[in-house]
Order: structure tokens, then sequence, then C-alpha cells
């Protein structure tokens, strides 16, 4: 299946903004502490059964992680207590929103989902996909901690996002200093797989899933900075990126910026001078 996006990103914004301004508070919310693949298994459940019980299950209710504010939302809820007078998330739904993909992605025999969350602070917003494993032992679906897009306002756009033969393809436009009225002008195409139970992309090269931060400092060798093999998410377990296929690196945020005591790092694929991609070390602090 493909999705293409149906309103332009700053109107999307503000009816999320009017629906997340009439909705309850969460009767319960909390803050991450660290960076596990996974969320635990969630309270909703699905009213359905078999190879294609994901389908029954209730994302609209389900505890989210939000990646980029490392914290656990509720539809229509605020995002954390400090702030729960400018803090809402929606999630999308098929009349409203970009439609849940499903498919197997981890080859255990049950579909999984890709499904979207729009997160917001105020005006501000980012607009995310994440995957669902489903785990049919406790039938219900574990959500991925780490987004397969990385869409925000005035930043980059999602043009389609499929499921196919255990992956994900999603076409990307990459702002490169467009008007944030404009779309951005610069097309990449990304395949991503599970691997380990983390999203990876594979195409066209190898990288974390997660949203580059700004970057911050020029260009170093890898080799001559680092010993070890790059991560791909900000976690111990994460799959490995080799320092050898990486020319070069810049920092992803100041330097500092840990997560889970990892820092994340910068490069570029062959060719593309515009795209940044993804990856972590715990080598620089």
């Amino acid at each position: 299946m493909t999705f293409r996006l149906r309103a332009r990103p700053v109107i999307a914004a503000l009816s999320v903004l009017a629906l997340a301004a009439c909705a309850q508070p969460p009767s319960a919310r909390h803050t991450e502490t660290g960076d596990g693949p996974t969320s635990p298994a969630s309270s909703a459940s699905s009213s359905a059964t078999g190879a294609q019980a994901i389908r029954g299950f209730d994302f609209v209710h389900a505890d989210w992680y939000d990646a980029n504010g490392n914290a656990t939302v509720r539809n229509g809820a605020s995002a954390s207590p400090e702030a729960s007078d400018k803090s809402w998330a929606k999630v999308d739904e098929a009349n409203a929103g970009n439609a849940t993909q499903f498919g197997d992605l981890n080859g255990d025999g049950f579909a999984d989902a890709v499904a979207w969350i729009t997160v917001g602070n105020g005006s501000s917003y980012w607009h995310y996909a994440y995957v669902w494993l489903w785990d049919d032992a406790q039938h219900t679906a574990v959500q991925l901690h780490q987004p397969v897009t990385d869409d925000k306002q005035c930043g980059n756009v999602t043009k389609t996002l499929t499921i196919s033969d255990a992956k994900i393809t999603v076409d990307r436009l990459i702002r490169a200093g467009e008007a944030c009225s404009d779309q951005p002008a610069h097309p990449v195409a990304n395949t991503i797989a599970i691997e380990g139970g983390f999203p990876v992309r594979e195409t066209p090269v190898r990288a974390s899933t997660m949203p580059a931060l700004a970057a911050s400092s020029d260009a170093m060798q890898p080799g001559a900075q680092l010993k070890k093999p790059l991560k791909l998410a900000p976690a111990a377990d994460a799959p490995e990126l080799d320092l050898g296929q990486v020319s070069f690196i810049v920092l992803g945020g100041q330097r500092g910026t840990l997560d889970n005591g990892f820092h994340q790092v910068l490069f570029r694929a062959s060719g593309d001078p515009v795209t940044w991609y993804t990856a972590y070390t715990d080598e620089i602090q």
C-alpha cells in the first residue's frame, strides 16, 4: 500500500492543534529515562486474532514513545507535565491523516505495522512514523523507539511510504534552504529493514533511521577520531556500521549532546551533498 500526504504540513498542524485543545488530559503519563529498542508491551489490545491480529490493535489509545521529546505520549494529551498547556499529540487515523501500513517486517509470520503520530509544542510540531511489531504471546503491539520518517515543521517531508517483502520504502523530500511555505526540493528514496529489533536504513547508504540533529562541527576522519564501529541507534546492542564505510563525519548537535550515553554523528551518501544520515558513537562525549 502507498499513502500520500493529504494536506500541507502547516495546515495539518493547525487542525491537529485544534483537536488537541479539545482533548481531555491523560490519566497517567511518564518520561522515559533510557533508549532501549522498544517500549514495554502496550496496554492497548487487539480485537483480532491470527497472523493479521495487529489490524485490530487500538493505536489511538496506545501509549506512544516520542523520540524527539524522549517521552511517552498519548493521543490528544500533554507530552509532559511541565508544559501541559503547550504540548499535544495526535495519532493519525485513516480518516484524519496517513493510513497505517501493514506487513510482516521481522519474519515471524505475523503482520506488523507502521503508524504515524504528530507531537507538538505550541505551534511547533513533528510528524513521525514508527514501527510496531506484533507480540503474539502478549497479544499486543510493541513500538520500536526509532522513527522511520523525520517530517517536521519547516523540515523534511515524506511523499510516500510502502511496505513490501519485509522492507519499508520511504520517498522523502529533503529541505535545503527553501522557505517554510515551499515544499522541499531534494528527493531521496530510502529502504528500511528491521535488524536485531531496530529499524535500519539500507539504501542509499547503511544508516540509522533517527532524525538528524543540526550539524555542529567541521568534517573529521572517523578512523582518526574513533576506534569502534558506529552504532545505528543510541543503544549498546544496536546494529553497527563499520568505520571504513564512512569517509567523514560531523557531530549532530552541540558537543556533549548525548542520548543514552551516545553522541550522534552525521555523514553523507555518495553523490548526495544535501541529505544527512545518522549514526552514534560512545567515544565522543
